[in-house]
């Protein structure tokens, strides 16, 4: 069953959910959002092959703690969420896009999506594209994505 705004709160509360950093007011009726990190991976433009037994070496990681980074039109980044997530063996969750990203023409790749039970102080990860035709400032801390979680 998916957790509502105050099983999560509680969760979190009571020291089996931990979000770090939290912020209450980033629950929702039934997810948690959470923001771009500081940290963002741009695809290296000068790699002809990408070795998929070592996929280390295809992006540059490059912080962005001030200044908005500005996402060309089909341009795409690897980001790492702000928080940090830890679950414990009953509860797993599900990292989804929020649904307003599409107007300012962004898609967003979430890979693996699936956030296992038990899991241990971790960012998750997406790709955000720009697919529309103009540039989109890209700020650490926007909302892109939200956290869905459920008791097993």
């Amino acid at each position: 069953m998916v957790l509502k705004r105050e099983e999560i709160i509680k969760e979190v509360e009571d020291g089996r959910i931990i979000i770090n950093p939290f912020d209450q007011n980033s629950v929702k009726e039934a997810s948690v959002e959470l923001t771009v990190g500081e940290e963002i991976g741009i695809f290296r433009g000068d790699l002809k092959i990408v070795n998929s037994l070592n996929p280390g070496n295809t992006v540059i990681w490059q912080s962005f703690t001030r200044a908005p980074y500005y996402l060309e039109p089909n341009e795409a980044l690897v980001c790492k969420t702000g928080e940090r997530i830890t679950l414990p063996l009953n509860i797993c969750g599900w990292i989804t896009p929020r649904g307003r990203m599409v107007i300012f023409g962004l898609s967003l790749f979430i890979a693996p999506g699936f956030v296992q039970p038990n899991t241990k102080d971790e960012s998750l990860f997406f790709l955000v594209r720009n697919v529309g035709r103009v540039k989109v400032p890209l700020h650490p801390g926007s909302k892109l994505v939200q956290l869905i979680l459920m008791r097993i």
